[in-house]
């Protein structure tokens, strides 16, 4: 993708292809939907809210590990709540 594309993209001269779109998503690492949401091509009705793996998947400011590791521990974190929901189940 040349330079002056990515331009035109930015300054909305271009709609973006899919494959475009694709392969921006995974040059800022981040997840395909959640780019799409960015630039307003969602296709639901409603305005879903972000999970929490979205937001960290979509924090730049955050390295690759950074990012990897916080949704790491996130799961741990649900994993173990879950565990402690299903202990109080039993009870």
């Amino acid at each position: 993708m040349s330079d002056a594309y990515l331009s035109q993209l930015e300054r909305g001269l271009h709609e973006p292809s899919v494959r475009v779109l694709n392969g921006l998503a995974r040059a800022l690492n981040l997840p395909n939907d959640r780019l799409v949401r960015f630039l307003g091509r969602n296709d639901h009705d409603t305005a879903d809210e972000l999970t929490s793996e979205e937001v960290i998947a979509a924090d730049l400011r955050l390295t690759a590990a950074q990012r990897q590791s916080l949704l790491e521990l996130l799961a741990a974190f649900l994993a173990a709540n879950d565990a402690i929901d299903d202990a109080d189940d039993g009870d």
